[in-house]
């Protein structure tokens, strides 16, 4: 039988899993019922002794530190506070490393895909709220994108990599599972999938889309007995599922918008992809300035009209580059450059196929939006490292 304090942590573990879908206001709890849990912990001072020796621990610990030690130069305190507030899951990364446990990662992935349903089932039905707002009563909504966001708590930024993330799960677990084949589970998979895959259709986040389909291709080269295997099965599979879906009007309309920002762009930048190209050359120009030590945690919107082009002068000005990688060498330049590719090494070295795919999901999307600074992905992202790089639980009790 468990222990009181481990059968406490397994259940935040999972709560945390479940919400995150959800506003962080349901994942803190959680979070902080699994810190106090961990001080009761009979091993309490082995389990802290692995983390603090810990390279891949320590890794996501200086991430912090570093935004801590960039409040020194920081003129906007109130703004790097939120940075830090952001970021705060990275400090703690190390008692969710030592509380997953190896068997039972299943159960927190299970419970992360129940939570994305439930949200799923509830964008689906906003969306055809909007389709019959006379006929349908009004259901949770987020308010973003101008009360038209079909996500029922995130806006399409966060949500879409969040979902991708679950469709590609649990397609894996339908390609490759890890138990023995149940009818009632299958189908219960399929299910879900469905549900999840369409969400991510009718979801207006392109960064989604991406990052699906990186997870996508190295689901098929594992799924196979060769990379040669792999990749005639994501040649041959692919294109014909990029076609399909292009004929979904809602993908059409934000697939020919995406070319069109391309096309236009020398003759109107106002758009999601030509800001998100004029807040990264001003970022850069922030960076090439202050290349060492960058600006300050909280001080990039404080510091951005400084850099501004004369000819964008009248283009909004924003909070962050939407660009992970010129964010961090903008506030915290090479000194915050170094910590953070330490990170992602790490990740890399001690993750597992599924934990790598997702390191590398995250990597290329985080050239659209800065995903390591955003509060929900933040903690998904430190999430999955946590329990897919959990490599040591025999070292500690498990459930039994």
């Amino acid at each position: 039988m468990a222990r009181p304090a481990e059968a406490i942590q397994q259940f935040s573990l999972r709560s945390v899993a479940f919400f995150l879908p959800f506003t962080m206001t349901f994942v803190y709890p959680f979070c902080l019922l699994l810190l106090i849990s961990e001080i009761f912990q009979k091993d309490f001072l082995l389990r802290l002794k692995s983390q603090m020796t810990s390279s891949f621990v320590i890794a996501f610990v200086l991430f912090f530190i570093a935004h801590l030690i960039g409040m020194a130069w920081t003129l906007d305190v109130e703004a790097g506070l939120d940075s830090l507030g952001r970021l705060i899951p990275y400090l703690f990364f190390g008692i969710f490393w030592v509380a997953a446990k190896y068997e039972h990662q299943e159960s927190y992935i299970n419970s992360f895909v129940a939570g994305l349903f439930l949200c799923s089932i509830l964008a689906h039905y906003n969306y055809f709220y909007f389709l019959f707002p006379e006929i349908l009563p009004e259901g949770i909504l987020s308010g973003k994108r101008n009360g038209m966001e079909t996500a029922p708590f995130l806006s399409h930024v966060m949500y879409s990599p969040i979902l991708a993330v679950g469709v590609y799960l649990v397609l894996r677990q339908l390609l490759i599972p890890a138990d023995i084949f149940k009818l009632k589970v299958f189908v219960t998979r399929i299910i879900i999938f469905l549900a999840l895959i369409s969400n991510l259709l009718i979801s207006t986040g392109r960064a989604g889309f991406l990052l699906f389909l990186i997870l996508f291709i190295f689901l098929m080269i594992e799924s196979s007995k060769s990379l040669g295997r792999g990749l005639i099965k994501t040649l041959l599979i692919l294109p014909t599922a990029c076609f399909l879906f292009y004929q979904i009007p809602d993908v059409q309309i934000r697939i020919d918008a995406g070319i069109n920002d391309i096309l236009t762009f020398d003759k109107d930048v106002y758009s999601s992809l030509g800001l998100r190209y004029v807040f990264s050359i001003h970022a850069y120009e922030m960076f090439l300035a202050n290349p060492f030590f960058g600006v300050g945690t909280g001080d990039f919107m404080q510091e951005y009209p400084n850099y501004v082009i004369s000819s964008y002068a009248n283009l909004p000005y924003t909070n962050n580059p939407h660009n992970q990688y010129l964010m961090i060498l903008a506030t915290l330049g090479l000194f915050g450059a170094i910590i953070m590719i330490n990170l992602l090494i790490k990740c890399f070295q001690y993750g597992d196929y599924r934990a790598r795919s997702i390191l590398i999901g995250f990597m290329a999307i985080s050239f659209f939006e800065s995903y390591l600074w955003r509060s929900n992905t933040t903690m998904m992202f430190m999430f999955f490292m946590a329990i897919l790089c959990q490599r040591r639980s025999f070292l500690f009790a498990s459930i039994k």
